[in-house]
């Protein structure tokens, strides 16, 4: 059981659970209406998203033993304590399963989007598995950009809601529309796009050797660790840039500056990111260094449950 768990990478899917729901719980405080707590269509929504995410890490670790074998032995789990058979068909059960709630959400909300994109969705990620993530640039790229689209699920989700009335715009000061559902989940997109190549490149950083090894084109590989060291920087200081323009622009924290506690917390910890990046690159300080931005992601994205729990009370 707990090989499964570690297979399917159980924190990273809790955390895409986490998201999706505390940003429903807001939007659904924003209109004093319950959409979400007793839905189960969101709920199917949140299920494909997590099907779909567990399989691709399968399918990744199943096509990655070999180089696995010399970037991280001890934590090899195919072919170690699941066999590789016993993987392609839970590989290929929890893709099933998505795409008939895919189905689902389709057929109850009308909107074929919540069918496409899984469907492109499990294409791309065994794509990425099998040959984008050999290709410079690019596979960082894809799973960034897949990672920036499980927000944007959850906007789309209320913005096909018509009936749906956003009144209360806590903690922004600025009225708000049926819009503003698409607008908020694309700022958070941003967001977890920007912690999440930076993250992608750091890993990289730490699989540098077997990659050389079997050929696999990564920034670091490619163009050495200085410039991925640089290019990870970059994208923190944009990101950092970002969060700086979101607060003072739209006036966050009226309720004064804890409000925004988490969004200050993702900030020092990407700040501390830069900090380590800065010295003597090894592996365990990279090591670090990733789990800092999973960290930083996480305070960023469950920020909207502080906001709604504020609502309610």
């Amino acid at each position: 059981m707990i090989s499964f768990l570690r297979l399917i990478r159980i924190s990273n899917l809790l955390i895409i659970a986490l998201t999706m729901y505390g940003l429903g719980f807001y939007f659904d405080n924003l209109a004093s209406q319950s959409y979400v707590l007793y839905s189960f269509d969101f709920f199917a929504l949140v299920l494909i998203v997590i099907f779909i995410a567990a399989a691709g890490n399968i399918i990744n670790d199943i096509n990655d033993i070999l180089i696995d074998q010399l970037n991280k032995p001890k934590k090899l789990i195919v072919d170690t304590f699941i066999s590789k058979r016993k993987a392609l068909i839970l590989y290929g059960s929890l893709n099933f399963i998505a795409i008939q709630l895919a189905m689902y959400v389709w057929f109850k909300t009308d909107e074929i989007v919540f069918l496409c994109v899984p469907l492109a969705t499990v294409i791309l990620l065994w794509l990425y598995a099998v040959y984008i993530k050999k290709w410079l640039v690019t596979g960082n790229l894809v799973v960034s950009i897949l990672t920036a689209i499980v927000p944007m699920l959850v906007g789309i989700y209320f913005f096909t809601l018509k009936d749906i009335v956003m009144t209360n715009p806590f903690p922004f000061s600025f009225p708000i529309n049926t819009s503003f559902s698409l607008f908020f989940s694309g700022g958070i997109s941003i967001f977890a796009f920007l912690l999440n190549f930076s993250r992608e490149i750091v890993k990289d950083m730490e699989d540098v050797e077997g990659d050389k090894v079997y050929h696999v084109r990564s920034i670091p590989v490619v163009w050495g660790m200085n410039v991925a060291k640089g290019l990870t920087v970059l994208l923190l200081i944009i990101f950092l840039a970002f969060v700086s323009f979101i607060v003072n622009y739209f006036q966050l924290g009226l309720g004064g500056n804890w409000v925004i506690s988490p969004l200050i917390l993702s900030a020092f910890a990407v700040i501390y990111t830069i900090f380590l990046l800065m010295k003597t690159v090894d592996k365990k300080n990279l090591h670090s260094v990733s789990n800092l931005l999973k960290l930083a992601m996480a305070l960023g994205l469950l920020t909207p449950w502080l906001w709604a729990i504020i609502i309610s009370f």
